[in-house]
């Protein structure tokens, strides 16, 4: 295999420097010629003598029927010795695949980079082109009649298909070609998809889908081509199969990918009698949940007014509890509102009719105590005691409740001296 290494040496005029500070920039391609379709590694290395403080740009490599691509970590950093010195730079990869027979002269660009001076370490912008690259890509002797042309290392075809090979006029079947090949890009595949025979199919097809991988240092890929016909007329048609001619690099030889036809059978259209049985069953069952829709939103009607005026009731019913009495004096006394504070007492004391006025008197001192605190002309070192005014009511509260539980529960006793 030729090697081709080409090292470019720059003079930077005006800026002082000696010719053996100047970046040394080189392009390497590990051979000259290679077969269409496998790549070949093209290596554009850079050095400075000290550092750059920014990522050389390099030039686009683009060439009609050249596919260029980056492989994993393309880019990295290298040192080499020179001179007795260590320099330091970054080297990027390219990989080449010819497409087509033929010599391919890879256009000058220039490389453009940032280091620091050697003397100064002040920033230095230099450029400069790389030299015109040539390289060969031949056809195998035993792929010379291939058209297309397909130089793989592995090539397949494949079919799918969903939906019934037998339609009734108006309906579909879809059909989807796939070629995985290995060793090179799947640019190199064809169309797939040929067209059917007549007019009883109308074909729909979907732009081509092509995936393309790499795995360490080859590629692969696949090219999908997915196809649906819809049935025109009655009568037999056929799907065309597809055969296509590759040559394997692995083994020299010619091999045959292949997928077989489809024959379809077209029925005529079902009749409208059926049409019209599928559209009755239709209407009624819209009818059917016309009628359950109207029977749940009367239900939910008459529900909702039961139910308005069962919590109406409740709702009566609770606020002339002594439970809700009690609790509006809570609240007056978490607001600390003595105006309310009475008014609630007042309220709440109704439900004890038969208790003692002295029942009462704790809980009512403790409220004039806080009402002297807050208004009283003479300052005697009354506070507000809330906390102890809450204690209070608790205690009451529950005093009151015992006793008329007490009373509830006593059994009456007869008059012991009756009337004579």
């Amino acid at each position: 295999m030729i090697r081709t290494l080409i090292a470019i040496s720059f003079l930077c005029l005006g800026t002082g420097i000696a010719a053996a500070q100047d970046p040394r920039i080189t392009a390497e391609l590990e051979s000259d010629s290679t077969i269409v379709g496998q790549p070949l590694l093209l290596r554009i290395s850079v050095l400075v003598p000290t550092w750059m403080p920014e990522p050389p740009v390099f030039p686009a490599v683009e060439l009609p029927s050249l596919l260029v691509r980056q492989p994993e970590r393309a880019s990295g950093p290298i040192s080499e010795n020179i001179d007795g010195e260590t320099w330091s730079g970054v080297r990027r990869s390219y990989r080449l695949y010819p497409l087509a027979g033929g010599s391919f002269t890879l256009p000058p660009g220039d490389v453009t980079l940032t280091y620091a001076n050697p003397e100064t370490n002040a920033p230095v912008t230099f450029a400069a082109p790389l030299p015109e690259l040539t390289l060969a890509a031949a056809i195998p002797e035993g792929a010379s009649g291939l058209d297309p042309l397909i130089i793989a290392s592995g090539f397949e075809l494949q079919q799918q298909l969903d939906g019934d090979t037998d339609p009734a006029v108006g309906g579909a079947v879809t059909r989807t070609i796939t070629a995985k090949i290995t060793g090179t890009s799947p640019i190199m595949i064809p169309r797939l998809t040929a067209a059917p025979d007549g007019e009883s199919l109308r074909a729909y097809s979907k732009d081509p889908q092509i995936d393309e991988k790499e795995d360490p240092g080859k590629l692969l890929g696949t090219r999908s081509e997915t196809t649906t016909y819809v049935a025109q007329n009655e009568g037999a048609v056929t799907l065309p199969g597809l055969s296509l001619d590759w040559f394997n690099i692995e083994t020299g030889q010619l091999e045959t990918a292949t997928i077989p036809a489809i024959d379809m059978s077209i029925r005529g259209a079902v009749s409208g009698e059926g049409d019209d049985a599928k559209t009755w069953h239709l209407h009624k069952s819209l009818w059917w949940v016309l009628g359950l829709g109207v029977f749940i939103a009367l239900a939910l009607r008459v529900f909702s007014a039961r139910a308005a005026s069962w919590l109406a009731a409740l709702r009566s019913r609770a606020i002339q509890t002594e439970w809700y009495a009690s609790h509006k004096v809570v609240k007056a006394l978490s607001r600390r509102d003595l105006a309310a504070i009475s008014a609630a007492l007042s309220e709440w004391k109704n439900h004890y009719p038969g208790a003692p006025e002295q029942s009462f008197s704790a809980l009512l001192d403790g409220v004039a105590s806080i009402g002297k605190a807050r208004f009283g002309v003479q300052a005697d070192g009354a506070t507000e005691n809330w906390r102890a005014l809450r204690s209070l009511l608790s205690a009451t509260r529950r005093r009151l409740r015992r006793d008329s539980r007490r009373a509830r529960h006593s059994p009456q006793l007869n008059h012991l001296n009756p009337a004579t």
